[in-house]
């Protein structure tokens, strides 16, 4: 059976986790739903077809995105593939990487030895913020890391790999500091 509600903040951060992932439809937007996984994670989804094919969008953590906000996403997203062309970007949101990352270092360092400061210094420094510097947290997407990391991984394989985990570990805590759905 499916469970269908009205799907709010609220029902969204007490909704607890179970033996089996499960999810909780929207009953106002078809295809919009909480899916809340066995260990705890819970997340905006939205769920629908292109093509005949079934494709599913995730929009963020509740924790981070409100019920609303994720919302109007897929309506957007929804109107969007209706009308045809490729899916609405998220609006550009939150501070800059540059201005992120200058908190980033600044709350995770006192937890790190010296040589992860200054490795980490170095590569946002020299590589990551010369490039991808001027985009906002909010509404970096996929793309734009994918260019990053094959244009400098052509120039030095290790170092693009270094910079991705930077950057994957940097985008958690946009995440879980609230500059990213």
């Amino acid at each position: 059976m499916t469970e269908r509600a009205r799907l709010t903040d609220t029902l969204a951060l007490a909704a607890r986790p179970r033996e089996r992932e499960y999810a909780i439809h929207d009953a106002a937007l078809q295809g919009f739903m909480l899916r809340v996984q066995p260990n705890g994670a819970r997340s905006w989804v939205f769920c629908f077809r292109r093509d005949g094919t079934p494709r599913r969008v995730t929009l963020g953590k509740p924790e981070a995105a409100k019920a609303d906000h994720a919302r109007a996403v897929a309506l957007a997203f929804l109107a969007r593939e209706k009308g045809g062309g490729s899916p609405v970007p998220l609006p550009a949101s939150g501070p800059t990487l540059t201005k992120f990352a200058a908190e980033y270092v600044e709350r995770r360092s006192p937890s790190w030895k010296p040589s992860t400061v200054k490795t980490t210094t170095i590569y946002l420094n020299s590589a990551i913020l010369p490039a991808l510097g001027h985009l906002r947290v909010g509404s970096m997407a996929r793309a734009d890391i994918a260019r990053f990391f094959h244009d400098y991984g052509r120039r030095k394989p290790g170092g693009a790999n270094r910079s991705h985990d930077i950057l994957r570990n940097m985008f958690d805590c946009a995440i879980a500091w609230g500059h990213r759905p």
